[in-house]
């Protein structure tokens, strides 16, 4: 349940970065990458869960959830850095 919510939420953050971080180039490219490479792992398993026009932001919303809601979550790459500081940072903010 809360992880659902958490996926939510990341549907929102999404459209917001949408009009910020992800029009940087390198960024974009760096996060379709990511989804890219997941998007073949689900499909590898049958799952057509990120596919059609909303899979990245299906994707983007996942994994925004995964860093929101573990804080113990470790980044291994950029991506999951971007991820985690942005779900940091968004913490910051709302106790400002």
């Amino acid at each position: 349940m809360l992880r659902a919510l958490g996926h939510e939420i990341g549907h929102g953050v999404y459209r917001h970065e949408l009009e910020r971080s992800l029009e940087i180039p390198q960024l974009k490219k760096l996060l379709d990458n990511a989804f890219a490479k997941a998007k073949k792992a689900l499909q590898d398993q049958g799952s057509t869960k990120y596919d059609g026009k909303f899979g990245f932001e299906e994707w983007y919303a996942d994994q925004y959830s995964v860093y929101a809601l573990d804080p113990d979550q470790k980044a291994t790459n950029f991506v999951q850095s971007y991820l985690t500081y942005y779900t940091k940072i968004k913490k910051i903010l709302r106790y400002s």
